[in-house]
C-alpha cells in the first residue's frame, strides 16, 4: 500500500510541476487541450518506468523483463536476522501492532489503540536464512489473527501484567 501512495505522491509532484511550467510559457490560453495532458501523463509515466528504483536498483522496465526480481528492504534492519536472530519462545505472551485493515472503516482515528486488546500466546514460528522469523499468535480460546508478524510487530507482556476484563477493553 505505502508504494502505491508514495509513486501517486510523485507522480502528482511531477504532474504538477509540468503543469505550472506549461502554464506560466502558455499565457495565451487558460484552457489545456486534452492532446497536451495526454503528451505530459505520458512523459511521467515512461519517465517512471526508466527510471532506476533504489529498493530495485534496476528500472521498472527492466524489472519487468527478469522472472525473479528482489528488492531490497525500504529500511535497514538492525540486528542479526533470520538463524542468528533472537527468537520468542512459544510460552510468551505477546500483543501485537494493528495494521491498519484491522481498524473500523480501515482508517485509524487519534482515539484507537495501536495494539491488540487481546493477549495472545507464540503458537507458531517459521525460521529462513536471510528472512525475519515468523510468528502466529493464538489466544487463550484457540482464535488467531490471520496473519503472521515479525519480532518488531510484537510486544511481549510479563507474566505479573494483568489486563483488565475484556468487557472494559471492548467498549
Amino acid at each position: 500500500m505505502g508504494i502505491i501512495e508514495r509513486s501517486n505522491r510523485t507522480f502528482q509532484e511531477q504532474f504538477y510541476n509540468i503543469f505550472d511550467a506549461y502554464d506560466l510559457l502558455d499565457t495565451s490560453s487558460d484552457i489545456i487541450e486534452l492532446e497536451d495532458l495526454v503528451i505530459i501523463v505520458d512523459s511521467i509515466v515512461e519517465d517512471f518506468n526508466n527510471s532506476v528504483t533504489r529498493l530495485l536498483g534496476m528500472s521498472p522496465a527492466e524489472a519487468i523483463k527478469k522472472k525473479n526480481v528482489f528488492a531490497m528492504p525500504s529500511k535497514p534492519r538492525k540486528g542479526p536476522m533470520g538463524y542468528d536472530e533472537k527468537r520468542l519462545s512459544y510460552g510468551d505472551s505477546v500483543i501485537y501492532l494493528l495494521n491498519l485493515s484491522e481498524y473500523e472503516g480501515g482508517r485509524r482515528r487519534a482515539t484507537d489503540m495501536n495494539w491488540s486488546s487481546k493477549i495472545y500466546n507464540i503458537r507458531e514460528s517459521l525460521i529462513q536464512k536471510n528472512q525475519p522469523v515468523l510468528y502466529w499468535l493464538e489466544d487463550d480460546e484457540g482464535n488467531s489473527p490471520e496473519r503472521s508478524f515479525v519480532r518488531e510487530e510484537l510486544q511481549v507482556i510479563p507474566p505479573d501484567v494483568e489486563y483488565p476484563p475484556q468487557w472494559v477493553l471492548a467498549n
